[in-house]
């Protein structure tokens, strides 16, 4: 039950917070984590990003099938981020496509977002609401209620911390939270952006045990430039060479 003393979401915005600052994307309605994953792949052809006469990556061609992890390196500037927020529908390429499938049929552009999560710096929770407010309050986002939220809070090491403000976290404890939520929520498609930025070794080890939950029930897309991180991939695409 929400606290009625603390200041919840902008009643204004009734489907979420802005994708900026959500780690959940506004139209991700309730389907995600529902659909079978068998089959599940997404592929992009000529993939390519300029902005104005500055090139970012051109005519890139990749593709991931259930059960595989790619990792998406490269050097700081390459375009990492870029191209996962151009899989996850937050940037448009210039040119090329790209492709969502869930077994025969083809998962149309607007009902991506249901079937996808991503871990980025860029996306955060709301810091006026404790730990267990903001995977609650995003769970009902999408429809669904479970009761596994203080157990999975306990798996990231926040154990204890449920009630805290997230405001007090630290940035390894955020990023354990947005953890918190890919293990509730079971993706088809997940995406990490530097998946271990501000996360010690036992953090890393709780990136390691989702992404081989993930090769269970899907896929995932996993942007880096540790060396370390790259045999967690299946498959690796290479930026900036």
């Amino acid at each position: 039950m929400w606290n009625s003393t603390r200041r919840l979401p902008p009643s204004g915005f009734s489907t979420g917070p802005p994708a900026a600052a959500c780690p959940i994307l506004p139209d991700a309605m309730p389907t995600a984590g529902t659909g079978s994953s068998v089959g599940a792949s997404l592929s992009a052809s000529g993939l390519s990003k300029f902005y104005g006469d500055l090139k970012v990556f051109s005519k890139l061609d990749f593709s991931v099938a259930a059960g595989e992890v790619l990792v998406i390196a490269g050097p700081n500037g390459s375009g990492k981020s870029t191209l996962l927020k151009i899989a996850a529908g937050l940037l448009t390429p210039s040119f090329g496509r790209i492709e969502f499938r869930n077994s025969m049929e083809v998962i149309p552009k607007e009902r991506r977002r249901r079937h996808l999560y991503m871990v980025s710096p860029d996306l955060s929770f709301y810091e006026e609401l404790t730990a267990r407010e903001n995977l609650n309050f995003f769970l009902a986002l999408l429809g669904r209620k479970l009761d596994n939220v203080t157990e999975t809070l306990s798996r990231v090491g926040l154990g204890g911390r449920e009630d805290d403000e997230v405001a007090g976290f630290s940035l390894g404890m955020r990023q354990r939270l947005k953890y918190a939520l890919a293990f509730l929520l079971e993706p088809q498609f997940l995406f990490l952006d530097e998946p271990t930025a501000n996360l010690d070794t036992a953090g890393a080890k709780i990136v390691i045990e989702l992404l081989a939950e993930q090769k269970k029930r899907g896929l995932a897309v996993v942007a880096t430039n540790d060396p370390n991180e790259y045999t967690w991939g299946d498959k690796k695409l290479e930026l900036g060479r």
